[in-house]
């Protein structure tokens, strides 16, 4: 695949994957097939919680190959985040590759130590530190308290309609799973997602999220990386502008791989072809004499 066809490939496996996991939390008449729930194991903390080794060895091997792209295709709460990132750019004025990010140094001490603390209370038996920052959980609370009930009303209003012309195609159904609690846990989640996306893109995936931190221990060693060609950049910054994973270093011509969620959009960005998607420096020969 080309550099310029990258993104495009991408969006259309988030889609793939983002799709059916909407509908599952939404479908509140049970019409999906129940191997939807299979979804949820490839997420990586049901994967834990549930001992489904072979889909932990996966997923790691996966970005041991291509590098972070689980956060950017498999994760919903990182393709949800790419959506509100997307929203929040409708109607703005920008010209190719002039976003808002810059290069921003890790906060290694918070990723790790809410990682450190997380393991820790996990093995002591207590999972609620995990689960309160696991995305997969996170993106479930959102759709689930603040989706679904929306999809109900909307039925309803659609079946009080038919019903007027003697349809009952649809049938009015109680929302009765919809309480305060809920839908203020749902709604604080998007919140945040929505304050941390405009501000500081994918800040969630590289400072709070558990699994963010624990791929990106691998993530900096993958086989595949984002690089630059430094003879042909000008360092123009469109790349640092463009990189919602605050990753990218113009200045030193370098793309963090810890926390590059290979979104591509860099790569897009760039007007010279001076970034490419291949081998990580580190497996070069001259790192292997």
């Amino acid at each position: 695949v080309c550099s310029s066809d990258l993104k495009g490939l991408r969006v259309l496996l988030a889609i793939l994957f983002f799709v059916p996991m909407f509908l599952y939390f939404v479908d509140f008449a049970n019409l999906l097939p129940e191997s939807l729930h299979n979804l949820l194991h490839i997420q990586l903390v049901p994967a834990i919680l549930a001992g489904i080794i072979w889909i932990l060895i996966a997923q790691f091997l996966l970005v041991l190959v291509f590098g972070r792209i689980y956060c950017s295709v498999i994760c919903p709460a990182g393709v949800l985040q790419d959506i509100i990132n997307r929203i929040y750019c409708i109607g703005k004025k920008k010209k190719r590759g002039s976003r808002r990010f810059v290069f921003r140094k890790p906060l290694n001490w918070l990723r790790y130590g809410l990682l450190g603390l997380t393991a820790v209370f996990a093995i002591f038996g207590s999972i609620e530190l995990l689960l309160l920052l696991d995305p997969y959980s996170n993106f479930g609370r959102i759709v689930s308290n603040l989706f679904r009930p929306l999809v109900m009303w909307g039925n309803n209003l659609i079946a009080d309609g038919l019903m007027k012309f003697d349809n009952y195609t649809l049938y009015h159904v109680t929302v009765e799973s919809v309480t305060i609690p809920a839908v203020i846990a749902g709604g604080s989640i998007l919140l945040l997602f929505i304050l941390l996306v405009t501000l500081r893109g994918r800040l969630f995936c590289n400072t709070l999220c558990p699994v963010g931190a624990l791929l990106s221990l691998v993530s900096r060693y993958s086989f595949l990386s984002i690089n630059f060609d430094k003879n042909s950049c000008i360092q123009c910054g469109k790349c640092e502008k463009s990189c919602k994973a605050e990753a990218s270093n113009v200045e030193t011509r370098e793309v963090d791989n810890s926390r590059c969620v290979d979104c591509f959009n860099c790569v897009t960005s760039c007007s010279k072809n001076a970034l490419h998607y291949n081998m990580n420096p580190m497996f070069s020969k001259h790192k292997l004499v």
